[in-house]
Order: structure tokens, then sequence, then C-alpha cells
């Protein structure tokens, strides 16, 4: 029943209210920088589930909030290079997404690793969670805290954080 009540809430919150400065209505941009509280993998805290997430990422959104542009230090240097991924928009107005990438471990073995993120932009808050298929099966994760910033705000390659 409470969980009814707070889906509820957080669809007509969403209804009434939109996402938080909508690209365009405002001329705001749709980016999020979220700090990452990295935990989990066994490691301690300090190392964040072996360094697989990064301490910081930006989320560049969409005009519609359909696609996310993921930049940060694992996917800049990744095979890849980039990483964009589809959105969905969860009932209660949080948006969910994955993307895949590969790096290296320890050895020096590129390995794929899979990210999924949740992201609520009412709060500013998050989840963000890592799978790397090399015998890593751990529960990797970390606590999202973001504000949203513009466009501008987002720093050169060479300016992340490791």
């Amino acid at each position: 029943m409470i969980k009814e009540i707070f889906v509820a809430t957080g669809v007509v919150s969403v209804l009434l209210l939109g996402f938080p400065a909508a690209v365009g209505a405002s001329g705001v941009d749709a980016v999020f920088r979220c700090e990452i509280d990295r935990f989990g993998g066994g490691k301690p805290t300090s190392e964040g589930g072996g360094g697989w997430l990064p301490a910081q990422t930006y989320f560049e959104f969409s005009d519609d909030w359909r696609q996310v542009q993921v930049i940060d230090s694992r996917v800049v240097t990744s095979r890849e290079g980039k990483a964009e991924a589809k959105v969905k928009q969860l009932k209660d107005g949080r948006l969910k997404f994955k993307w895949r990438i590969s790096r290296p471990t320890s050895l020096d073995i590129w390995t794929p690793v899979g990210f999924r993120a949740e992201v609520d932009p009412q709060a500013k808050t998050g989840v963000m969670r890592a799978k790397v298929s090399l015998g890593y099966h751990s529960r990797i994760r970390g606590d999202l805290k973001c504000e949203q910033i513009a466009q501008s705000e987002i720093p050169g390659l060479d300016q992340l954080q490791y």
C-alpha cells in the first residue's frame, strides 16, 4: 500500500512539475554531474570495488530524455571511447539506462564491463552498478549525488577525474 502511494506521488509530481529545467523550455541543459560514493566488489571503500567505477561521471540527456551520453574517465579510456544509451522512464519519474564498454584488467586483459544507472532528476540522486564478465562477478555499486549543470561545464577529456 505504501509503495503504491509513493509511486503515485512520484508520477503526479513528474506530470505536474515535469523534468527539472527541461531543455529548450528554460534554456538550461539536461546535463548532470554526479559524484559517485563507490563500494562493493570485496574491496575497501577507498578502492571503490576494484576501481571499476569512476569517482565522477556526467550524463548528457537528449532534448526528449530518451537518449543519454555517458562521459567519464572509464568511458573515454575504453576501447569504444564513448558510451550512449537508451533511457527508460520509470513510473516514479526515475530514469534508467545501461551501457557496455571494454576495460583492461590489472593484468592488462581487455574485458567487457556492463554498467547500469538509475537517476532521479528531481532529487538529483541515483545509483550506478557495474558487472565485470571476467571472473569478477561481485556486486560493484556506487551511490550518485548529482547536480544539474550547463553543457559548457563538462570538462575536456584531459580534465576528467580518474
